[in-house]
């Protein structure tokens, strides 16, 4: 490349290409170009070759927004099918392309029998797992235990979501989801397509 003020050997003067702080130079059909500097937060997008690059948004993977919804409290069932703990959230898609990933941790407790855990959907109304026995997850009988499920759902829609917790005794006595003295958490991070 010529330094500006000395023709390069196509005889193209970087010092007139150049002419604020942030351009690039990029071969274009005809010689050496400038490209002016996108506005904050864009990439440098490649348009295939024999195509100008040019500026544009970084596409998907973005984390859009975050909610969480916390909850200390212990609810119990004796119920085989599952129940409503009460701990939910609800989030609102900025776009209908958007995917929601769920994590939740808490701890769970059950007597003599087995519990598990599962997301209900309010905009599809259904369970996350799609109706499997034993839901997102599952723990034996014993003490306390910490429980966690992530999930993916991909809602399809730009209308308020609500995702709400629900537990089920797998058979023998009581199953307890959360404790007072403990901190559950429910998050959903909206991530952009």
């Amino acid at each position: 490349m010529a330094s500006a003020g000395t023709n390069g050997t196509d005889g193209t003067d970087l010092g007139t290409v150049l002419t604020t702080q942030g351009d690039i130079v990029y071969r274009n059909a005809s010689g050496l170009a400038r490209l002016g500097a996108g506005t904050s937060g864009q990439a440098l997008i490649t348009n295939g070759t024999g195509a100008n690059p040019s500026w544009g948004d970084a596409g998907g993977g973005k984390v859009l927004q975050v909610v969480t919804s916390t909850y200390a409290n212990q609810v119990n069932t004796t119920s085989t099918s599952f129940v409503n703990t009460g701990h939910s959230l609800t989030i609102t898609p900025e776009a209908t392309s958007s995917k929601i990933f769920l994590m939740l941790s808490t701890i769970g407790e059950r007597s003599g029998s087995q519990m598990a855990i599962d997301i209900y959907q309010s905009t599809s109304s259904s369970y996350l797992s799609g109706g499997l026995g034993r839901g997102l997850g599952a723990i034996e009988p014993g003490g306390m235990t910490p429980l966690s499920a992530s999930f993916l759902a991909t809602p399809n829609t730009t209308s308020a979501i609500t995702y709400t917790v629900y537990f089920k005794n797998s058979g023998g006595s009581t199953s307890y989801y959360g404790r007072s003295d403990v901190l559950s958490s429910l998050t959903a991070f909206e991530i952009g397509a």
